[in-house]
């Protein structure tokens, strides 16, 4: 019964650090091309999450450090985010996240 434990356990594990590292690869990152649904107007829009020096809002190249970049930065598709501008809460949904590049740390 002991060994049968052990490896439910071993098993369990297994699983679990596979969801991670998947969920990983699903994590907005900077590079990663986002979809998202504004909340309130109910209208889509794509953005690149990019380095501070490469963004370009109105090309929709967004950086990491904004306040949009940061709520988005490490976030996974269906979530929820909310951002405050100028005073304002804009809630948005991440309807999907494209990454051109592996997770760093990760071994993909």
């Amino acid at each position: 019964m002991k060994n049968h434990l052990s490896l439910v356990r071993i098993v369990e594990d297994f699983k679990n650090k596979s969801t991670r590292n998947i969920n990983r690869v699903y994590q907005a990152q900077i590079g990663s091309k986002i979809k998202l649904l504004d909340k309130q107007t109910f209208t889509s829009s794509r953005i690149t999450l990019t380095e501070p020096d490469d963004s370009d809002p109105n090309s929709g190249k967004v950086s990491y450090l904004s306040a949009l970049g940061s709520e988005l930065l490490g976030s996974v598709s269906g979530q929820n985010i909310s951002v405050d501008v100028f005073g304002r809460i804009i809630d948005f949904q991440v309807l999907s996240i494209i990454n051109t590049q592996p997770p760093k740390g990760g071994n993909h």
